[in-house]
Order: C-alpha cells, then sequence, then structure tokens
C-alpha cells in the first residue's frame, strides 16, 4: 500500500465516520431528544414495549455495530500512515504531518504549540507531504 492510497483509504473512512454520526443525531433528534447533546453514555433499557422504541434501539445497535467495524478498520489505516511518518527522518516534519493528518487542529495552533512561525510550519508540512508522496510501499 502506497501513502496515497493509505490516506484517501483514510479519508473515506472519516467521510463514512461523520455521516454515522449524522446518521445517530438524526436517529435520536426523529425520536425526541434535543439537538447538539451526545447520548452515548446514555443507559439503554433493551424492555422495550412500543414498536417505535423497537426501531430505535435496533437502528442505534445497527450504526453503533458499523461505528465498531469502522474505527477497527481506521485503526488500521491509521497505523499504515503512522508507518509512513516514522520513515520521516525531519523531528518537526514528523510531528507537524502527523498533527495534521490526525487531528483537525489549525495552523495557527500547531506554530504556537511549537513556537514556530505560521509559514514555517506550513512549510514544513507541505515538504512532508512531498515526501510521504515520493515513498515506496510498505
Amino acid at each position: 500500500m502506497t501513502f496515497d492510497e493509505a490516506y484517501r483509504t483514510y479519508k473515506e473512512l472519516k467521510r463514512q465516520e461523520f455521516n454515522l454520526q449524522l446518521k445517530k443525531q438524526e436517529l435520536q433528534e426523529s425520536c425526541g431528544y434535543p439537538q447538539g447533546r451526545d447520548y452515548s453514555d446514555t443507559p439503554v433499557s433493551h424492555s422495550v414495549s412500543t414498536p417505535a422504541a423497537l426501531v430505535y434501539v435496533m437502528r442505534l445497535e445497527e450504526i453503533e455495530k458499523k461505528e465498531k467495524e469502522l474505527d477497527a478498520t481506521m485503526e488500521c489505516v491509521r497505523n499504515d500512515i503512522q508507518r509512513f511518518l516514522d520513515k520521516i527522518d525531519n523531528d518537526d516534519i514528523r510531528r507537524i504531518c502527523s498533527i495534521k493528518l490526525f487531528t483537525k487542529t489549525s495552523w495557527k495552533r500547531i506554530a504556537a504549540d511549537l513556537d514556530k512561525s505560521y509559514s514555517h510550519v506550513r512549510s514544513l508540512f507541505y515538504q512532508g507531504m512531498t515526501l510521504l508522496h515520493t515513498m515506496e510501499e510498505i
């Protein structure tokens, strides 16, 4: 697998993860849960008395099963990308690429955290991406 293949797969899995979160939120809202709150830690009663509640529980369990499968696949792809990142010799480039690829941290925040200028951080990231795109398969 090349870096480009791994990165494309990772982005697709992130898109699927986002879509599952939207489906879960829509399901919760359609059953009367207020918008914007995470109900993942709310205890679920499996003694369901109405057909609507049964459908809700079944759909929620289906979504959660897909989320677990997706998490396992995503972990494997993250590990593949990390192996590519580990091949980069420059610590700053490796760290910046890792932060930017795996989190939604802004350039400004990364620059402040690493005590580097905004433009230097972006430059190092693009150097890293160029290195990653030219690497051989792992």
